[in-house]
């Protein structure tokens, strides 16, 4: 008999991460991550496959926390990062093996990192306060503990109080002054050059060689992204452009800039200007062209992320991408000849190569799978990729003949044991659109018609697919719980055109949810006495935790019986007042919150709480500050005022990625509540 998937089988499932090739692609590196339930975190290492030797994998690191692995240009060495106190900092370790080496002790530990091209060092991204920049350019030489014990200690409290007190209070002068679960204070992403030679540091005793970090960007910006060409000479960097229409407040736009930073003067020249949020930067290996995922000036949030090639001499920018969709992950291969990219498309993410010159593509990798990740090198084409029928993830490597091979087998235990629910693929057509949607069915014989979860995604501007990673033990959770789930992709999702992903322009409710009732009504139609009508349950986060107070505020034939709104927005004006992406919320609405100020009001379903029409749960973490915690208050206490049945569950320590990357405990209890919340109002006795 196959065993129920519940909320606490979430220990068992691990994820595979950023597959990286050596240059020549003899050998493969990849990181596995699962939950230490010990600790209530996570654990992960770093697998290392020798890809010409019949792809043989071992383990190859043993610390706790290991991710981000990098090669050498040569493949002689492998850079990854590994927390230290809670901190990641990057180690380095002999291809063959042996034991890891740590380059860096940096206060705030290391965001990102470069290998320099002639391996000489690294460059490294790094939050830095202007305190802790005087520290590293002018470090102090502590008291020896050895020696002079009781000065060592007296300078260890001294330097723990002063970090404890910057902060009591707090000053605040930044406007996006916070981020993830993080006050930012005065601190800034900073890059640093490191050179070192890393076979002396390998062959040397522990810590007998402390490598220098030396600043190389002005405290006074952000630089969050970052690549290196095959010249030492220069590092290409992205950053949030100065706007005067934005009082020059780069926290407040979404432009950014292009540049490049001399690492030995520190000279900025700006390259070109684009829009939107974009990915890392890739540089050809002549070192002439950069290319990158981003939006265009005119439409830097509705529109599509295409593909944009940039001369490195002159900035001379040029869109690759020739259709209305999106591009991510772009990568060239070495003889810059082809680009290669992630495009979501109707549901599915593909591996795509693009002729850079007449813009042309081709999927790569046709199979039943979404791409999460890539890696290119010397004809071979490793992914990380996540499926419905095979679990959440797995590594695949294509030969340059084109054969595919399956790497990793980090879930199959897991899937043994389990009956994975078969999926339908369902369309409607809503006001000239087409809009795509799944049901899947519990992997069980009933008699009566099973209850049913409508389950939707935030973004708005992502696309779900049925290989949602995310959500993939989610839905299998819920489906051995006896609810049938059904999902989609509403106007504003991606994976369908810039046209589609505009239409909830001023439009983030009415629009989108007749979208969403639309393939909901299609799937109690196809599947008439497999659904229960009367029964139905829905639920969302972030953009679909807004959508379900929508939905349940404005449910005029009375098809929901029991919500719960997860991280979501409900009090546009409070949530536009203290998220940290007020300006990009503006391109949704027409303008800010004075000039539009009855369009905000009109689009929040705290304005509609007494409409309410169901026993409504709503959750959401005290750390959020994507979605803060006063727009859920705000939709509780409207509920509360006008008598209606609501609850809200606050999880401490906890962000806007709780149900992705929060506590496993958190994980877990989440979505017990959800099943717990949905059996008491829907009439479901306790399952076994």
């Amino acid at each position: 008999m196959a065993k129920k998937v519940v909320p606490e089988d979430r220990l068992e499932i691990r994820y595979t991460l950023t597959p990286k090739l050596t240059s020549d692609a003899s050998r493969l590196a990849y990181v596995v991550q699962e939950i230490d339930a010990k600790e209530n975190g996570y654990k992960s290492w770093i697998n290392i496959v020798d890809v010409r030797s019949g792809f043989s994998t071992k383990r190859f690191t043993q610390g706790k926390e290991d991710f981000s692995p990098k090669w050498s240009p040569t493949g002689r060495f492998l850079g990854f990062l590994r927390k230290v106190d809670s901190k990641p900092q990057l180690h380095v370790m002999f291809a063959d093996g042996g034991e890891a080496a740590q380059i860096t002790s940096l206060p705030n530990g290391v965001v990102d990192f470069e290998w320099l091209p002639d391996e000489s060092g690294f460059v490294v991204s790094a939050m830095i306060s202007p305190e802790e920049r005087e520290t590293i350019e002018n470090p102090e030489e502590p008291p020896n503990p050895v020696l002079e014990p009781v000065r060592f200690k007296a300078w260890e409290a001294e330097k723990e109080a002063t970090k404890q007190l910057k902060t009591d209070p707090r000053w605040v002068t930044r406007t996006m002054y916070r981020s993830g679960t993080s006050f930012l204070d005065d601190k800034q992403m900073q890059l640093l050059l490191i050179e070192v030679d890393v076979g002396t540091v390998l062959t040397s005793p522990v810590g007998e060689i402390l490598p220098e970090a030396r600043i190389i960007t002005s405290q006074e910006r952000d630089y969050p992204v970052f690549s290196l060409g095959p010249d030492k000479e220069w590092v290409y960097v992205i950053r949030r452009s100065r706007e005067k229409e934005l009082h020059d407040d780069p926290d407040l736009s979404v432009f950014i800039e292009i540049l490049k930073i001399n690492v030995n003067t520190q000279e900025e020249k700006i390259l070109t200007k684009l829009g939107g949020w974009p990915g890392k930067p890739d540089i050809s290996a002549d070192g002439k062209w950069i290319i990158v995922d981003a939006h265009p000036v005119d439409n830097p949030v509705l529109g599509s992320s295409h593909i944009w090639r940039i001369s490195t001499e002159t900035g001379e920018t040029e869109k690759i991408t020739k259709q209305e969709r999106s591009y991510y992950q772009v990568r060239w291969n070495e003889e810059g000849t082809d680009i290669y990219a992630v495009k979501p498309w109707h549901g599915k993410h593909h591996l795509v190569r693009i002729d850079p010159q007449s813009g042309e593509e081709s999927v790569l990798l046709d199979f039943d799978r979404s791409v999460t990740t890539f890696d290119v090198a010397n004809g071979f084409i490793v992914v990380d990729t996540s499926s419905w029928d095979e679990g959440p993830a797995d590594i695949f490597i294509r030969t340059p003949k084109g054969d595919v091979q399956r790497i990793s087998q980090v879930n199959d235990e897991f899937i043994k044991k389990i009956d994975v629910p078969r999926l339908q693929e369902i369309w409607v057509e809503r006001d000239d659109k087409r809009v795509q949607g799944w049901v899947a069915l519990p992997p069980f014989k009933s008699d009566k018609p099973f209850p049913v979860c409508l389950e939707m995604h935030g973004g708005p501007a992502v696309m779900w697919s049925p290989h949602e990673r995310t959500m993939w033990h989610e839905f299998m959770t819920l489906l051995n719980a006896v609810y049938a789930v059904v999902f989609c992709n509403p106007r504003g999702s991606e994976g369908y055109g810039t046209e589609f992903k505009a239409a909830n322009k001023m439009d983030w409710g009415h629009g989108p949810a007749s979208d969403v009732i639309a393939i909901l009504e299609k799937a109690l139609e196809e599947f008439s006495g497999k659904l229960d009508k009367d029964r139905i349950a829905v639920t969302g986060g972030s953009y679909a935790g807004y959508l379900t107070a929508w939905l349940v505020t404005h449910d005029e034939k009375g098809y929901f019986k029991v919500a719960v709104a997860q991280r979501g927005v409900y009090d546009i004006p409070t949530f536009y007042l203290t998220t940290d992406i007020p300006v990009w919320f503006e391109y949704y609405n027409g303008g800010t919150l004075w000039e539009q100020y009855e369009t905000y009001l009109k689009q929040s379903p705290s304005m509609y709480a007494k409409d309410l029409s169901c026993p409504l749960l709503i959750l959401h973490s005290e750390l959020d500050y994507r979605v803060p915690t006063p727009t859920a208050e705000a939709l509780y206490f409207a509920a509360k005022r006008h008598g209606k049945e609501v609850a809200m569950l606050r999880y401490p320590r906890e962000g806007h990625e709780l149900s992705r990357s929060g506590e496993p405990r958190h994980i877990i209890d989440r979505l017990r509540q959800i099943l717990n919340w949905f059996d008491k109002h829907l009439g479901i006795e306790r399952r076994e």
